[in-house]
């Protein structure tokens, strides 16, 4: 597998034997065997040479096959959680809703929201 600069590759993507992905990549599809993917998002545009016998078509190269390999599990139901942080993790019960509070920007002089305006656009005061 051969990964170009700066790539990404999320979790449970998986590139084939001798690979190749191009430069800046984020993968969120596999990359089959002897393919090479480029592109944004990268997209499986050829197989390498030489290797067309062994390798996947290129129409079918670029599906998303994460659930194939998808692991079944059950947790027991005596399992103990654990939150590191103490959150109170339950929703409310007295039917509120939770809701972050709106933000207010505020300064504490009157030059200061002049101050945070881009440098581009202040105003000169013109003389006739």
């Amino acid at each position: 597998m051969r990964c170009g600069h700066d790539s990404t590759i999320r979790a449970g993507v998986q590139v084939g034997e001798n690979g190749t992905v191009g430069a800046k990549p984020v993968l969120q599809r596999d990359v089959p065997a002897h393919h090479v993917a480029v592109g944004t998002p990268p997209e499986s545009i050829t197989v390498k040479p030489g290797r067309e016998s062994v390798a996947e078509d290129v129409e079918n190269a670029n599906g998303d096959r994460r659930e194939e390999r998808r692991i079944e599990y059950e947790l027991p139901d005596d399992l103990d959680t654990f939150d590191e942080f103490g959150r109170d993790l339950h929703p409310p019960t007295d039917g509120r809703s939770i809701a972050c509070p709106p933000t207010i920007r505020t300064f504490d002089s009157p030059d200061a929201a002049v101050s945070s305006a881009p440098m581009g656009r202040r105003s000169t005061p013109t003389r006739l």
